[in-house]
């Protein structure tokens, strides 16, 4: 999509007679120059800076950035700035650069309320994040899909919610079964995958495509996995009529209720959780007697 704010120029990355990601000629593709890591990331450090003035870019100890200002209120035109150059820089084939620059970008999202400006970037915003889904590793999609997510809460009725979730959607489903990925980012993507649900879709089918893949994840080793599926089903059920939940809950009640003697006690914790918060929902404990009964005796067990 056409880029609705000021572009950034090749000149922008110009340092020292070199092109980040580019190369001599400034084309992209074929006879790209490899730049060392550590000076692409100090370019960028540099112009972002420049672009920020009076602002700072505080680095954490794993070297994460953090946008700061000294009167605490950041200037609109700094931040549409800030935002283009790390569009631009997260669009780059270094993974490196690329991670920190959608970091950048999170962060910007937090910092101020940037629907608007959003909106005009909305193509290169989801180009952006669907590259980085593509080729990127674990921690690299977990950033995408937490950005992912943060980007739909921020734009509301900007955009086409529902259009957002049917793009990202299969690569979010690619990730959570991606034996390659630890199972700790895995678990985290699922639940964004589950967030993303919730805001963006009003489509039954697609709960039901979800709340399919949640139950058999709930069966899995991963002590990870089992605690995000469950609390992604139990926000999920939230939105679903009595019916669903009520039959989601029916299927879920003799694996739930093994997962009260699981090894691990933050698992037993949301096993318990998940059938006390099941119990409050009328639908359930007023018109099904064998549930409710079910459900009373598990909890008496914990």
């Amino acid at each position: 999509g056409k880029r609705g704010g000021k572009g950034v120029s090749d000149e922008d990355f110009v340092v020292n007679g070199k092109r980040n990601g580019r190369n001599a000629k400034g084309k992209r593709g074929k006879g790209r120059e490899e730049i060392e890591t550590s000076d692409i990331e100090d370019d960028l450090s540099s112009y972002v800076s420049n672009l920020s003035y009076q602002h700072n870019i505080d680095k954490d100890s794993q070297g994460e950035g953090s946008l700061t200002g000294e009167s605490g209120i950041e200037d609109n035109d700094v931040l549409d700035q800030q935002l283009d150059v790390s569009l631009e820089a997260a669009a780059l084939k270094n993974s490196v650069v690329r991670v920190k620059n959608l970091k950048i970008i999170q962060e910007l999202l937090s910092t101020k309320i940037m629907g608007e400006t959003l909106f005009k970037r909305k193509g290169e915003m989801l180009d952006v994040l669907i590259k980085s889904f593509k080729i990127g590793k674990g921690a690299e999609r977990l950033t995408t899909a937490q950005l992912t997510v943060l980007y739909g809460l921020q734009c509301g009725e900007e955009i086409d919610m529902e259009s957002l979730y049917n793009e990202i959607k299969p690569y979010l489903l690619v990730s959570v079964n991606d034996g390659n990925i630890d199972s700790a980012q895995r678990a985290k993507i699922i639940f964004k995958l589950s967030v993303l649900c919730f805001l963006c879709s009003d489509n039954i089918d697609d709960r039901k495509e979800l709340l399919v893949m949640l139950r058999e994840k709930v069966k899995q080793a991963s002590p990870d996995v089992i605690i995000n599926s469950l609390s992604s089903i139990s926000l999920i059920l939230t939105i679903c009529t009595p019916t669903e939940r009520r039959n989601v809950v029916q299927m879920l009640l003799p694996t739930v209720r093994a997962l009260l003697t699981h090894s691990n006690v933050e698992v037993r914790i949301e096993a318990g959780e998940f059938i006390a918060t099941s119990s409050s929902w009328d639908e359930i404990t007023t018109r099904n007697s064998i549930v409710r009964w079910k459900i009373y005796r598990t909890c008496w067990t914990i």
